[in-house]
C-alpha cells in the first residue's frame, strides 16, 4: 500500500491518495495476466483482461506511474519511528 500526498489531477488536486499495487507486478502487466484479483477482486468491472474491462481506472496511467515510482525507490517507508510513535505502557 502506498500513500501520495500530491496529485497532477486537476479535478482532485493535492489530497492523500492510497493505491494498492501489486508489489512485484506493473499493474498493466497484472491486467493482462489476470493477476489484477489481487486488487480488484471480483468486482464485474475487472473483466478478463482488456478487451472487456468496464474499469474506470486507466492501469496504465496513474497506477503504472506510481507502481514505477515505487520500484524505483521513490517512496520513502513509513515506520512507527518517523511518526514519532510511542506505545503506551
Amino acid at each position: 500500500m502506498i500513500a501520495t500526498l500530491e496529485s497532477e489531477n486537476r479535478k482532485t488536486g493535492d489530497m492523500v491518495q492510497v493505491w494498492i499495487l501489486c508489489a512485484n507486478q506493473s499493474p498493466v502487466s497484472a491486467v493482462k495476466l489476470g493477476l489484477d484479483s489481487i486488487v480488484c477482486g471480483d468486482c464485474k468491472h475487472r473483466g478478463t483482461g482488456f478487451s472487456d474491462r468496464t474499469c474506470c481506472v486507466n492501469v496504465g496511467q496513474g497506477p503504472n506511474s506510481v507502481y514505477r515510482a515505487y520500484i524505483s525507490g521513490s517512496y520513502p517507508h513509513l515506520t512507527k519511528a518517523s511518526l514519532n510513535f510511542h506505545a503506551k505502557t
